[in-house]
């Protein structure tokens, strides 16, 4: 099951009350950034990494760079921004990345119009990050690398000089989304509130009620400007720049806070939305074919056939287990509107009007094979100049396919990352002095998540 091993890991690290103490773990990361500047620690430790180096590691977000679509970026759940320059065939740390970057909870990212790249932080969809079990950890913050610049910054507005706190919007960055016209314009769905900047992330307002506060699960901007945002289990839409939001697709009620929605590129008139059950299986997919004004019914949870299709449901021992309260993956195919995908935690499927639903992958001992994702799958991206280029994120890393439009309604799969812990860039930064305990707590923190893949499923 999703979390259980972090929830173990967890355990072991928690205080006598039995919780993570949230408190302390802010204290440790500014602890560890005052040795670095003080010049305290120790110069003559020197950190080469020895693997092993193809050890899967869990993403939620991916970006495909606009203007050269070999270079991808990445975030780990357990910290830190990968890059690929081919493609997506080898990974390095990021270069250029302030230390608290490095070990803060990725979860989403994205490219504005005109290349600039925000990464959110704070791990809490479907995740406990409240400080008691759970895989979940709270972040601090967004960060910024403008078009040109080689470093990420942090958006001093976003970030949280005291104690981490859930009730800080910033300290979960669940999805963000970029104006399609305006470079400085971006949304931001936080744990509290739909946050909004006009200004290139220098100051940020909150969205209008029913959207200004609450955790906010995803929000979308759709080619011709309209704006679409899941809180509650409800779909929002705002058709004046955010000025005011209206609950749509009223009939459909996701149960719990998780719904996701996205818009076609070809036609922003077709929109779909999912929604799940309590126990985390399959509610509901709808479609509209009129920008939201109407929606029809296209996936159904259907209980006695979720294991022939339910995406979130799978059988442990005689117990149906079901999560899509953690794992969604759901995009449609930029250049056909017709063409839905549907990844979660150990099937993916895809659907059109002419074939349904249909599988198209699986989890488990299959490394190697066309039709093999690791299980929990959690985001979608496209090459935005090869419509056959998809990279699916997930708990083992990023497979890709390069014929998910030819080769629909079964594109085949390839994994092309196991993102190592890379000792020798990370360690570098972080453990400064040998006998620095609160570093190497955070350095536990990290290795605990990126060993979590069997080796057996991944790329050699």
């Amino acid at each position: 099951m999703a979390g259980a091993y972090d929830a173990y890991r967890l355990k072991q690290r928690a205080d006598e009350t039995g919780k993570f103490n949230y408190e302390a773990y802010s204290n440790a990361l500014r602890q560890a950034d005052a040795i670095q500047s003080n010049g305290s620690r120790a110069v003559t430790v020197q950190w080469e990494e020895m693997g092993p180096d193809n050890v899967g590691g869990r993403s939620r977000c991916l970006v495909v760079d606009k203007d050269n679509p070999n270079i991808l970026y990445t975030g780990g759940v357990s910290g830190g921004i990968y890059i690929s320059k081919n493609g997506g065939t080898s990974w390095e740390a990021y270069f250029n990345q302030d230390d608290q970057l490095a070990v803060l909870p990725i979860t989403s990212m994205i490219q504005t119009k005109d290349g600039d790249i925000y990464v959110g932080t704070g791990a809490t969809i479907g995740e406990n990050a409240s400080g008691g079990e759970g895989s979940g950890f709270l972040g601090n913050g967004i960060y910024k690398k403008a078009k040109g610049s080689s470093k990420f910054e942090m958006l001093t507005t976003t970030y949280n000089a005291g104690a981490l706190s859930p009730s800080f919007a910033f300290s979960a960055t669940n999805r963000m989304a970029p104006d399609r016209t305006d470079n400085a314009t971006v949304y931001a769905a936080t744990g509290n509130g739909l946050k909004i900047t006009k200004d290139g992330g220098a100051t940020w307002t909150s969205a209008p009620a029913p959207l200004a506060g609450g955790s906010i699960s995803t929000v979308v901007v759709a080619k011709d400007g309209t704006i679409f945002a899941g809180s509650a289990g409800k779909v929002f839409r705002s058709k004046d720049n955010a000025a005011s939001f209206t609950q749509v697709a009223n009939a459909y009620l996701s149960e719990g806070n998780r719904l996701e929605i996205t818009v076609s590129d070809e036609d922003p008139n077709f929109v779909y939305a999912l929604g799940i059950k309590a126990q985390g299986s399959l509610k509901f997919v709808i479609q509209s074919t009129n920008g939201g004004e109407t929606w029809s019914q296209i996936g159904f949870g259907d209980p006695l056939t979720m294991l022939t299709f339910d995406p979130f449901c799978q059988q442990n021992g005689t117990q149906t287990v079901c999560q899509g309260w953690y794992d969604i993956a759901f995009e449609v195919h930029p250049k056909d509107k017709n063409k839905l995908f549907l990844g979660g935690a150990a099937r993916f499927y895809t659907w059109s009007p002419a074939t349904g639903w249909l599988q198209a992958a699986k989890a488990g001992d299959f490394a190697g094979v066309a039709d093999y994702i690791h299980a929990d799958m959690h985001h979608l991206a496209f090459d935005p100049t090869n419509p056959e280029i998809m990279y699916v994120t997930c708990d083992g890393g990023i497979f890709k396919t390069i014929d998910c439009k030819k080769g629909f309604p079964y594109p085949q799969f390839c994994l092309k990352i196991g993102i190592s812990i890379l000792l020798n860039s990370i360690l570098s930064q972080h453990l400064k002095q040998e006998k620095s305990s609160v570093v190497l707590k955070t350095m536990e923190r990290i290795s605990f998540h990126f060993a979590r893949t069997p080796s057996k499923h991944l790329e050699k």
